[in-house]
């Protein structure tokens, strides 16, 4: 709005005071010098001179801070009692300044800088026009906006201008509406409050001239601006019954907006976001949850389906006014993901066989490092070797869809033990501990591939011969993988030392009973002999004497070690035989030739006999022959008599003790008659 200012010169006189200074010359800058404020119109107070304040009265209770202010009135004012604050119109004091700040212009706007500082009513833009009157007064204080002291009275040395009146317009605001089936455009004109306001607008300077556009509007009421062309800039001015003259802002007509849809009509379940593409670009669409209204943008995977969806989309421009949006329709298909799901096929060893891995749908196609699966996925955990592997299952065809999965292969368990002894002395008992990182349960423990029933991981065996022994374990770690260790030739027992020994005389007597024995393994480093609990020895040679006096069997044992220090005892029998013998032939011719005629027993002894019993058996046990005689023969008679017995085979047993011993000792043997 474009309006001239005319400044005016205005002195002002005191009204009613008790002193003769004058308030001071002013000049009053307003537009138009109509004492009508439009909208964002001002009005410039601008002191000049001779301003003359209030006496100092030492006032406790208002300090002396004088200046000037600008009172407003909602009426003229008529300081009742010639008090200012008592004026039934005083609305307040809208601005001050002390003599500091002399000569700096008051402003007065008809916007909120004005309504937002004054009190309750008019503390907001009026809704109708309303006259104001103001007043420049001096200040006693500036600061508390107190026009005198409480020292002076209501009125002492208070100094006024004259007051002079604006009228402030409402506020005006304008809204188009398109009626783009009639190439129409409806403008509404609003000048404060329209059913207390009323009034008429003059329209003019309007374009473009191929509109039509009226003359006059009603406040409050629209108005049609016919034969508008799409995409044409409507203009035009307008003033108000106060000569208030408006720009109201160009106006483009939009017209009719048609939505043309340009995305695929095809998605899979699993395609990513698509923001689907259509003209124009402002605009909002509908049909379904799966798109965003705004941003357009389209979400196949929204609804999990199991067969072909279709959706029917619509996008509606808002570039438009209401009514003039033409909306498209695009129909879009989602197909069906084909699901690639892996089953979880659980965690391998490197020595397990080949696996065919499967998934939800078959004939996909399995990859996987190294090759360690084939196409239609047997996997081979010795190919992928240890680790964790990404194993990826595709599936053809225009919605197949990718899957993987971590498998991880577990080396084999690093078997490991301990062995309390690798060799020593029969019987050898050794303790095997099973020291392998990560193992697991299932022990298994081998000699010579022969299982020991142990199932733990500590191992106790005792090795009865002197042979070298494999010593095995397997186990089953914590990742479920199984191997087994060989220690080849880990055990090998010593031979027990070999006990051999040498008697000398072999068939003492009791007369002669002295006996000498010697080893014959030199490898023996220590010898204990013991004589049949008679006595003991040590060295390589000792002898024994025997005590007793009775003919028998004595055991002499031999307890050696050897250089590894392992210990054995062999034994041996000594028999004592008494201090004389018996020889007896084996067969004799009884003839009576004279040539080996008889049979007799021949006792051979430096001792005496003390006793003798001979008696001859023939093959059925009959008793054929008896004495007691040892110098009598047996001539094959039968029982001493004229009968001779046959040509056989027969036993005899003899019974002889000698003076000096006491033991009787027994014989006997088979003698063969031949005649």
């Amino acid at each position: 709005m474009l309006r001239i200012a005319i400044i005016l010169l205005v002195s002002f006189c005191a009204i009613k005071a008790r002193s003769q200074a004058a308030i001071g010359n002013f000049t009053i800058n307003e537009i138009g010098n109509n004492g009508v404020l439009c909208q964002n119109e001002s009005c410039i107070i601008q002191p000049l001179n001779g301003q003359s304040m209030p006496m100092d009265l030492s006032d406790p209770l208002a300090p002396y801070q004088p200046g000037i202010g600008l009172a407003i009135f909602s009426c003229p004012p008529s300081y009742p009692n010639n008090e200012l604050l008592a004026d039934p119109c005083f609305i307040g004091i809208y601005a001050a300044q002390s003599t500091s700040a002399f000569y700096n212009p008051f402003v007065i706007s008809n916007d909120n800088n004005l309504w937002n500082q004054l009190p309750f009513p008019y503390n907001q833009t009026p809704p109708n026009p309303i006259t104001l009157y103001f007043q420049i007064v001096t200040l006693y204080n500036v600061n508390s906006l107190t026009p005198y002291s409480s020292l002076s009275g209501p009125n002492f040395d208070l100094q006024a201008s004259n007051f002079f009146s604006l009228n402030f317009q409402p506020t005006i605001q304008h809204q188009f509406t398109e009626d783009c089936l009639n190439n129409q455009v409806i403008m509404t004109i609003t000048e404060g409050n329209p059913l207390t306001n009323l009034g008429t607008f003059t329209i003019s300077n309007s374009f473009p001239s191929t509109a039509i556009f009226p003359s006059i509007a009603n406040n409050g009421n629209g108005i049609s601006i016919a034969n508008v062309l799409t995409g044409q800039t409507i203009g035009m001015q307008i003033s108000n019954a106060s000569g208030c003259l408006y720009n109201i802002p160009n106006y483009t007509f939009q017209g009719t907006s048609t939505a043309v849809i340009t995305s695929p009509s095809t998605f899979c379940e699993n395609d990513p976001l698509s923001f689907l593409s259509a003209s124009p670009t402002n605009g909002v669409w509908s049909g379904s949850p799966a798109v965003d209204n705004v941003t357009g943008q389209f979400n196949p995977g929204f609804f999990d389906i199991n067969t072909p969806t279709n959706y029917t989309l619509q996008y509606t421009p808002t570039d438009a006014a209401p009514g003039c949006n033409i909306a498209a329709n695009v129909a879009i298909t989602v197909l069906p993901t084909i699901e690639s799901t892996i089953n979880d096929p659980g965690q391998f060893c490197i020595n397990d066989p080949v696996t065919s891995f499967t998934a939800i749908n078959g004939n996909g196609i399995w990859s996987g490092p190294f090759n360690c699966i084939s196409p239609s996925g047997q996997f081979n955990p010795s190919i992928a070797q240890s680790g964790i592997h990404s194993i990826v299952y595709s599936m053809p065809g225009q919605c197949g869809s990718s899957s993987n999965i971590q498998v991880t292969v577990h080396a084999l368990p690093i078997i490991q033990f301990t062995a309390s002894a690798v060799e020593g002395c029969l019987p050898l008992e050794i303790e095997f501990e099973n020291t392998t990182p990560n193992s697991g349960s299932d022990y298994r423990w081998f000699i010579n591939q022969n299982q020991l029933p142990s199932f733990d991981e500590i191992c106790t065996h005792t090795f009865e011969d002197a042979l070298c022994y494999d010593i095995g374990l397997a186990l089953t770690d914590i990742f479920g993988c199984r191997d087994t260790l060989d220690s080849l030739q880990l055990i090998c027992p010593f031979e027990d030392p070999w006990i051999e020994f040498e008697m000398n005389p072999i068939d003492p007597t009791i007369d002669q009973p002295v006996v000498y024995f010697s080893s014959n393994n030199p490898g023996l480093v220590s010898h204990l002999w013991d004589y049949a609990g008679e006595g003991s020895g040590s060295g390589g040679i000792s002898y024994h004497a025997f005590e007793s006096v009775i003919p028998g069997e004595f055991q002499v044992c031999l307890t050696a070690i050897d250089t590894n220090g392992c210990e054995n005892t062999g034994c041996d029998f000594v028999t004592l035989i008494s201090a004389f013998q018996v020889f007896a032939p084996t067969a004799f011719t009884p003839g009576d030739d004279g040539r080996n005629d008889a049979f007799k027993p021949v006792i051979v002894s430096p001792r005496e006999v003390k006793r003798y019993e001979l008696l001859i058996y023939d093959r059925w046990g009959n008793k054929v022959f008896f004495t007691d005689d040892p110098d009598q023969y047996w001539y094959g008679n039968f029982d001493n008599g004229s009968y001779y017995v046959a040509d056989d085979v027969y036993t005899w047993k003899l019974k002889v003790t000698l003076f000096g011993l006491e033991d009787t000792r027994s014989f006997e043997g088979n003698v063969l008659i031949v005649r």
